[in-house]
């Protein structure tokens, strides 16, 4: 929550180089997927009138399964940034977007030392 203004002004920044913000909203709970979904979409609405990005609602936990878990992140927020390949290129802090995006966009990101050491120390956290 307190990155949605922060993920805001990237959106806006990087819109026109491609770049899309989604969050994913995969926590919420409620009797039912639907009271869950009208509630989130009230809250952003009540506290974030002007969201420039997209958020997806998973009320299945096919987040967790698939994204989180296998990448060995178990914080939340965690960002991934998928390149224009299609590979996820960074997984890790909201907060480091600032300096890894621009390096994804100019293609700099995949073969530097700085995203295998992030890649590295990800992996290191999460292994038993």
């Amino acid at each position: 929550v307190d990155g949605m203004p922060h993920l805001m002004q990237l959106q806006e920044k990087y819109r026109e180089s491609g770049v899309e913000i989604v969050g994913v909203a995969a926590s919420e709970r409620a009797p039912t997927a639907d009271e869950a979904r009208s509630t989130l979409d009230a809250w952003l609405t009540e506290k974030f009138p002007n969201l420039n990005y997209r958020i997806a609602f998973d009320s299945t936990g096919e987040m967790d399964k698939l994204w989180m878990e296998p990448s060995f992140s178990f914080w939340i927020p965690t960002s991934f940034v998928v390149d224009r390949d299609g590979c996820i290129a960074f997984i890790g802090e909201p907060t480091e977007l600032d300096e890894v995006l621009p390096k994804v966009l100019n293609g700099s990101w995949r073969t530097s030392d700085q995203a295998k050491s992030a890649d590295a120390e990800r992996i290191a956290e999460g292994e038993p």
